[in-house]
């Protein structure tokens, strides 16, 4: 697509269509090395209280929506909270062109979501979006909760405390990865000027050219899910997002006893929704 030529440009990853369910994948363009730094892609959207005094006020007067149980309860602040800011920063036109067309899942729960999406549109929380329906934000929430990546706020410059919540990225390539227990490519959301995000993709190990490139959604910190045994892994995975886990690792581990942790522990990274 062309799209993702654009975007790519020089960088080692290429975009392929399966053509079946899984539809599009990210896969090494050429062989890298282990470290090799393989693709860097600024966010298309994100969301954190500490972004700007826009946000600030967003995000106190969903906390205030969410205590006044008008949020509903079944999608969390911080996923409505990207979504407004992806209508407020890109309009509904570039959110119905660059960000409904990654999630071809159901949509949340659209009673839900329609009464929210008209809390918000009333308390002017979110612009005049014209013709933009409930039915599309909440596909719009659902493509944010399986597709954006996590961030706590410590690690976005100026931040003082983690009281004002986690905030949220989403990218247009860099979604395109699929999970595995046993990731071949390490991620870390840096920050820049002005709140500007930028993810950076690094090989893990060694890769071969068009091998598929595959992220951890599992936090990877000490003592969390990755490190935890195969039936741990999976309850998580199909809680969140949807699916149960058929990674080499996972079909490895099938017929071992589930007594907890067979990871050693690695660095903290930012990542997906945990």
């Amino acid at each position: 697509m062309p799209v993702f030529e654009e975007l790519v440009g020089s960088w080692n990853v290429v975009p392929r269509d399966t053509g079946g369910p899984g539809g599009w994948i990210l896969c090494a363009k050429a062989a890298a090395t282990a470290g090799e730094v393989l693709l860097c892609e600024r966010a298309l959207v994100v969301s954190s209280a500490d972004a700007s005094s826009e946000n600030k006020v967003l995000f106190a007067e969903l906390a205030e929506l969410e205590r006044r149980r008008a949020l509903g309860g079944s999608v969390a602040l911080g996923v409505h909270a990207a979504a407004c800011c992806a209508l407020r920063s890109l309009g509904s036109e570039a959110v119905r062109g660059a960000v409904l067309c990654q999630c071809q899942h159901a949509a949340s729960d659209l009673p839900e979501a329609a009464a929210v999406y008209k809390q918000l549109l009333k308390s002017g929380l979110l612009p005049q979006v014209g013709s933009f329906s409930a039915a599309e934000y909440a596909k719009l929430l659902s493509v944010v909760q399986l597709n954006s990546f996590h961030f706590e706020p410590l690690e976005v410059p100026g931040a003082a405390s983690e009281e004002q919540g986690p905030g949220k990225a989403m990218f247009q390539v860099c979604r395109l990865m699929n999970h595995s227990c046993a990731p071949n490519v390490d991620f870390q959301i840096r920050w820049g000027e002005e709140g500007v995000a930028t993810l950076r993709l690094a090989a893990q190990r060694d890769v071969a050219a068009g091998e598929e490139l595959n992220i951890s959604y599992l936090s990877s910190a000490p003592g969390e899910a990755l490190g935890e045994a195969r039936s741990v892994r999976r309850k998580r995975l199909r809680e969140v997002w949807g699916f149960d886990c058929a990674c080499e690792r996972c079909l490895a581990e099938a017929g071992e006893p589930e007594n907890g942790s067979s990871r050693a522990s690695t660095p903290s990274l930012s990542g997906l929704e945990w």
